[in-house]
């Protein structure tokens, strides 16, 4: 009897779900079919960065899982570029969306004060993949779109309390709300702790393309109390470190 799939967590869904090339008749197109996971895989290492041990804790998986998860993923990318073929994104039972918060990110709890991880004091900047290793932070005005840049004086070659130290940076700046990349088990309790809303996976965008996202309401971020009482540090199948 095989075992049980466990579940793995993706963050956002993806908007665009199918693929076709240009020029090619309909009756002679073949298609492949790319697991919502797979694409999460991509994702987090090789758009986001991340290495295999941080991308799977962040998908609730092992290391090991991950890294098969991943391999098949750039097989099925490597086939649709080379040989010209259709793509379609598919959800299986196994995957499951990480839930946003029920709560807009424009309610009427009080002004909003928006910080974006970024590489540069611009808000055409991309917006940094790891919060707690972001060179800085754009602080920025929703309805105006002015801002001011807090560089992140944490010693980078830290192996830990990054996250922690970024999280009470903008906490004392009176942020309200982080747009990022990604964030660690730790500094994402120390968020919740903060009343910091977190929107993370935005490392495609820049900083202005993430806060106009948030205006739009493209963009929920999330309160997770769950984290910050302790019942979710770590993803399901895995101790808390």
């Amino acid at each position: 009897m095989s075992r049980p799939v466990k579940r793995r967590y993706v963050s956002p869904a993806p908007k665009v779900e199918e693929f076709r090339p240009v020029g090619v008749a309909a009756e002679e197109l073949r298609r492949l079919v790319l697991p919502m996971d797979g694409l999460e895989a991509l994702r987090l290492t090789d758009l986001v960065g991340l290495e295999q041990v941080e991308a799977a804790r962040h998908m609730g998986v092992s290391r090991q899982t991950f890294g098969r998860i991943l391999a098949s993923a750039r097989r099925v990318a490597s086939q649709m570029l080379v040989g010209g073929l259709a793509l379609r994104i598919e959800a299986t039972a196994s995957v499951r969306i990480k839930a946003t918060a029920t709560t807009a990110a424009t309610d009427d709890s009080g002004p909003m004060r928006v910080a974006a991880s970024a590489h540069a004091a611009s808000l055409e900047a991309a917006v940094a993949p790891r919060f707690g290793r972001a060179p800085g932070f754009l602080i920025v005005d929703p309805k105006t779109m002015a801002f001011e840049y807090v560089a992140n004086g944490a010693n980078a070659d830290r192996a830990t309390g990054l996250g922690a130290d970024a999280a009470a940076l903008i906490a004392k700046a009176g942020v309200t709300v982080l747009l990022t990349g990604f964030v660690g088990a730790k500094a994402m309790r120390a968020l919740a702790e903060a009343g910091i809303r977190v929107a993370d996976g935005l490392g495609a965008l820049t900083v202005r393309e993430a806060v106009e996202c948030l205006v739009r309401g493209e963009i929920t971020p999330i309160l997770p109390e769950d984290v910050a009482s302790g019942r979710a540090a770590a993803p399901p199948d895995e101790k808390p470190s």
